[in-house]
């Protein structure tokens, strides 16, 4: 955008335009994440980030290649940049909806999770709190008082 304007507007143009970018990527993550099992969140991470960095990486090179090899011009880049993106919100909204929501639709009637001394320990829900996964909270050297 910056190769065929100037000035300011440009550049406030610009970065609004990564910030909503910033902002989608959140909610597409987030949209996985309610999507997906509690048990597969670090393999589905590790799926989605090595598809981001391979998608980053390819699409860097190609576009190396057709502007240095092929003599594409940089516009050419930009129509197929455009292209693309508008193909992936195309798809987007075809997913199905999330069955369950990180922010919405709280239920208050978690379990209580015990510690490792069989003690309740408060949870989320308790608080008022809405999470996505509850876990004990480390033992603190006042939780040891028997040892």
């Amino acid at each position: 955008m910056l190769l065929y304007s100037q000035g300011i507007l440009a550049v406030q143009f610009l970065e609004f335009f990564y910030g909503l970018v910033t902002a989608t990527e959140i909610a597409y993550y987030s949209y996985i994440y309610s999507v997906v099992d509690l048990n597969l969140y670090q393999k589905v991470t590790s799926y989605c980030r090595s598809a981001a960095l391979v998608g980053y990486t390819v699409g860097s090179v190609c576009g190396q290649v057709l502007v240095s090899v092929a003599g594409w011009s940089l516009f050419s880049l930009n129509v197929v940049s455009l292209t693309s993106v508008s193909v992936a919100f195309a798809i987007a909204w075809s997913l199905p909806m999330p069955q369950k929501s990180f922010f919405f639709h709280h239920h208050p009637s978690f379990q209580v999770i015990t510690s490792h001394f069989d003690r309740p320990i408060e949870t989320a829900s308790q608080r008022g709190e809405c999470v996505c996964a509850l876990a004990p909270r480390p033992l603190l050297p006042a939780d040891r008082s028997g040892w």
